[in-house]
């Protein structure tokens, strides 16, 4: 499954790079609000849970991080295309 996104961002890439090095903890409890975090984890539930996985059947779930870093890529967008708008 991919989670990319066509972006208007020259950065996005960078951006992208920069979020894959970071470790869990900060990109998890510093980088994203509580809002991104939520909008992540249901993003990640849609996606994953359909109905209950067996215990022996998590090993083919997806990460949340990558939703995480998923949403702070959109949100990076989002606020790129503002800015553009307003330049």
């Amino acid at each position: 499954m991919s989670l990319e996104h066509r972006s208007q961002s020259p950065y996005m890439e960078d951006f992208s790079r920069l979020l894959k090095k970071v470790p869990d903890e900060i990109l998890f409890w510093d980088l994203a609000t509580r809002q991104q975090r939520i909008f992540a984890r249901s993003l990640w539930e849609a996606c994953n849970y359909k109905g209950k996985p067996k215990p022996g059947e998590f090993q083919y779930m997806e990460p949340e991080r990558d939703y995480l870093e998923w949403v702070l890529r959109m949100d990076h967008d989002r606020q790129w295309q503002k800015a553009c708008k307003k330049g």
